[in-house]
């Protein structure tokens, strides 16, 4: 991984495990509520990420 990409993804990733680590893992409830507000969002998802690398 790039410095660049370290900087974007890396790091985002890496807070992420402190946060469950520090709080649990997320519950069902959450993630479904995280996704739905993906699904209405007005900007580049992880969604669109994912539909793109499969797409590639």
């Amino acid at each position: 991984m790039e410095g660049r990409d370290y900087l974007s993804y890396g790091l985002r990733e890496r807070a992420r495990d402190l946060i469950t680590l520090a709080l649990g893992p997320e519950t069902k409830h959450e993630l479904d509520q995280k996704i739905e507000r993906e699904v209405h969002s007005e900007r580049f998802t992880r969604i669109d990420r994912s539909l793109l690398k499969d797409v590639a």
